[in-house]
């Protein structure tokens, strides 16, 4: 029977081919899928030959190498990363390297696609191609006429993603930074856009095109609730279940979470029952299941390190390696996303899933104010 998605069974399947080689805490059993705690965040830049030829070698590494988490979005090299993604899962796929149902593959939908050159009117590309074509109201972009989440919108850029990809299904699809919507247009505005794009995916499901979805943030999970970005998880689980019912497939969400960027491990900005939690706990108590983004803080962490951090962390020979040390290790998450180009980024990085998780209490300690301080 040839399977679309990943499932129970092949991602387990890919754990136990690392049996010995990594640490068995590399992976971790979230929504009936093993996820690989280092995933692969596809965020090329640079549109030549080489540097495609470059990101499918580092593509086909990571596979071989325990990695079971792609993450994509198609606006990424104007789809050209996509593309690059689906060539090296074919090729993968026939050389056996790996099977369809042992990969998780995620892809995000909202930002405007513009094809060819950035156009010199933003406002006249998108009339001309989205709005006098039917597929948005004028009143439903925002952030400049660059992000749209209308639900024929994101149909149409699900699908092409889908095409770039290659793939039957996609096991992830997020709506990309939703907060944009909220900001500019309110949030009884934002919700109803919310809802309707949750239908749409809903009935992508429905279709078995999809297999869950969620959303990809970036500011929204990690500001406290009077700021305008705020989104809470609680009332977004709810807007699901209105669209989706009790079956819905709202399972996924993906934020920041780095040494400079730690709110959703640290910062009690959720409310569920009455209680206020972390982002991170507040996702486990509603069984929704988070990605980590930008593990490196866009590389940055991997030039500098404080010497006591650096130290915190005796497993990691190198700053990379302690910075993912940090994202992977929060209790509750289920991957933290790596930007990897290179082979050898992802030889380097991923050497540190050979030793265990750090603890929940090292974490903590970590950024401990000093006594009398």
């Amino acid at each position: 029977m040839f399977v679309r998605h990943a499932t129970t069974e092949g991602t387990a399947h890919y754990r136990e081919r690392f049996s010995g080689q990594l640490h068995s805490s590399h992976f971790s059993l979230h929504n009936n899928l093993w996820f690989s705690s280092i995933g692969l965040g596809i965020y090329f830049s640079g549109v030549d030959t080489a540097a495609s030829a470059r990101y499918r070698d580092a593509l086909a590494e990571a596979l071989q190498a325990g990695c079971n988490l792609l993450d994509s979005a198609i606006t990424h090299r104007s789809q050209q990363s996509e593309q690059i993604v689906g060539q090296a899962l074919a090729s993968a796929f026939a050389r056996g390297h790996v099977t369809r149902d042992e990969v998780i593959v995620a892809a995000r939908g909202g930002y405007i696609l513009f094809e060819g050159d950035y156009p010199t009117d933003a406002a006249t590309y998108v009339r001309r191609n989205l709005i006098d074509a039917g597929v948005a109201a004028a009143d439903e972009f925002a952030q400049g006429w660059h992000h749209c989440m209308a639900p024929k919108y994101l149909r149409m850029q699900f699908r092409q993603s889908l095409t770039n990809l290659g793939l039957g299904t996609i096991d992830i699809y997020y709506v990309h930074y939703p907060e944009v919507q909220r900001i500019e247009r309110g949030p009884k505005i934002f919700e109803n856009r919310l809802l309707a794009a949750f239908a749409e995916l809903e009935a992508q499901i429905n279709s078995e095109r999809l297999a869950y979805y969620g959303l990809a943030t970036l500011d929204g999970f990690r500001v406290p609730p009077p700021d305008p970005a705020y989104l809470s998880l609680s009332r977004i689980v709810e807007l699901a279940h209105d669209a989706g019912g009790d079956n819905h497939r709202f399972r996924y969400i993906q934020a920041p979470l780095n040494l400079a960027m730690r709110e959703i491990f640290e910062f009690k900005n959720q409310v569920v029952k009455g209680h206020e939690m972390t982002l991170l706990e507040a996702a486990q108590e509603l069984g929704v299941v988070v990605i980590g983004g930008s593990a490196l803080w866009q590389g940055q962490l991997a030039l500098h390190l404080p010497d006591d951090v650096r130290a915190a962390f005796s497993d990691a020979q190198t700053n990379a390696q302690a910075a993912i040390q940090f994202a992977r290790s929060a209790p509750g998450l289920a991957s933290a996303l790596v930007g990897m180009s290179r082979r050898g980024h992802i030889r380097e990085n991923l050497a540190i899933a050979r030793h265990p998780l750090a603890s929940a209490g090292a974490l903590a300690a970590l950024f401990k104010p000093t006594p009398g301080v």
